[in-house]
């Protein structure tokens, strides 16, 4: 009994760890319950995938199911990998999100090749293609397909050298967006910042170890150092106000 309570105090008095940053996610991809039924998910059957396991070691993740209004009033930081189709209302809630200081990570794969159980047709299936042009043509972005044959695009994003299978690539139609990378897109809107990249099976553990790993290194740069490079941008701009 001692010795439980003794064990007891020393976890009290230990230093608590410090809390992850939340990080919503929005996809139609099965990261959260897998592709199991209610039943499955009840029953404890469904597990979180690989991928967000890794996403989780930087990060608290927290699924969102739509992005309402209502619904992004408590979030900071967005990532949508290759979501269903937003509502009109949602996309225009996203883009006001941003411009009041949103960051959102945009994995937007024009051909998707993420394994997936469920038929063809299912709509609960992950979309083939991105669905988000609305949005990202409002901002002056267009998404290019890349040739379905060929080698693996190779681009540089968060400072790795990635290989993107059935990527596409983005063309800079109008706006203040930036192109440093034919797969990645950076877009300063209001007081908030977008981030796009054109590929999302990177994610996808069945690619090589160390791809997979440099992938959520370059995820992670995205949404931490892009969001302090706006950060120290706004506040210069504030500065040089008289």
């Amino acid at each position: 009994m001692l010795a439980a309570l003794a064990l007891l105090c020393a976890a009290c008095s230990s230093p608590a760890l410090p809390a992850k940053p939340p990080l919503y996610v929005l996809t139609a991809l099965p990261l959260f319950w897998g592709e199991g039924d209610v039943r499955d998910i009840i029953q404890g059957q469904s597990r979180r995938a690989p991928s967000l396991n890794q996403l989780s070691q930087n990060w608290d993740v927290r699924p969102l199911d739509m992005a309402s209004a209502e619904e992004l009033q408590s979030v900071g930081r967005l990532l949508l990998i290759q979501p269903p189709r937003l509502a009109p209302q949602e996309l225009v809630a996203l883009d006001a999100w941003v411009r009041r200081g949103g960051l959102v990570v945009i994995l937007a794969d024009p051909d998707l090749r993420w394994p997936q159980q469920r038929a063809l047709g299912d709509p609960r299936r992950a979309p083939q293609a991105s669905l988000l042009s609305p949005l990202y043509r409002h901002w002056g972005l267009d998404l290019v397909a890349d040739s379905p044959v060929g080698p693996p695009r190779r681009a540089r994003i968060g400072g790795q050298l990635l290989d993107l299978a059935g990527s596409g690539h983005w063309k800079r139609q109008s706006g203040q967006c930036d192109v440093p990378d034919p797969a990645l897109a950076i877009c300063p809107l209001g007081q908030g910042l977008a981030l796009l990249i054109s590929d999302a099976d990177f994610l996808h553990p069945s690619r090589d170890a160390r791809g997979f790993l440099r992938g959520f290194a370059a995820l992670n740069q995205l949404l931490t150092q892009k969001i302090k490079e706006n950060q120290r941008t706004k506040k210069g701009e504030l500065e040089k106000k008289p």
